[in-house]
């Protein structure tokens, strides 16, 4: 039943879309694929690093300065992408894709938002699950974390009103992408104080 959620919560985006304009369509994959450029490029390595390094260290004090240390690295990351990321946005629009439009560019400034909370994110869940054993990997937040991302997802959607009646517009999916984000963001918050 995980996986089946993994892959509903990996598709709620394109279910959401298959009903709206093309343009918004269009909006959204021009805005994922050139905001997924940071995830990919920054934060991946970043997480796969904490991962090999955690693994790598055995005391509890080593885990703990090592969690410190990147999620400092991945709230610097943040604020950095929230803080200059949507201004610049335009700018960097101008120079990738001239001819996109105005759902385009905002679409992509709250992408940047998104690609923040899955810094943190990211961290969160790798320092959770290299913490956790075998049977709290299988029973423990994962399956909580998901369905609890997807129940985010779509009452963020819901909330965000949709694209004037022909569906949900690009700009909403990538607010409940962003609320999805959190919601797991929090669960393995929540996994690791406790």
């Amino acid at each position: 039943s995980s996986s089946l959620l993994h892959h509903c919560l990996t598709e709620l985006d394109r279910l959401h879309l298959s009903n709206s304009t093309p343009s918004q369509t269009t909006a959204y994959h021009a805005a994922s694929s050139y905001g997924g450029i940071i995830p990919r490029v920054v934060l991946a390595p970043m997480s796969d690093l904490l991962s090999s390094s955690l693994h790598a260290s055995a005391s509890a004090a080593d885990r703990r300065d090592l969690l410190s240390l990147f999620t400092f690295a991945a709230t610097t990351a943040a604020v950095v992408l929230s803080t200059y990321g949507p201004p610049n946005v335009p700018c960097v629009l101008g120079v990738l894709r001239p001819t996109c439009g105005e759902s385009t560019t905002n679409a992509l400034a709250l992408y940047v938002h998104y690609a923040s909370v899955l810094s943190i994110n990211g961290v969160a869940e790798t320092y959770a699950h290299a913490s956790m054993s075998p049977e709290e990997l299988s029973q423990g937040p994962g399956l909580l974390s998901k369905a609890l991302a997807a129940l985010a997802f779509w009452t963020a959607l819901k909330a965000g009103g949709g694209g004037g009646g022909d569906g949900h517009d690009a700009e909403d999916v990538v607010r409940a992408l962003t609320v999805a984000m959190a919601a797991r963001a929090g669960v393995a918050l929540w996994w690791i104080r406790s």
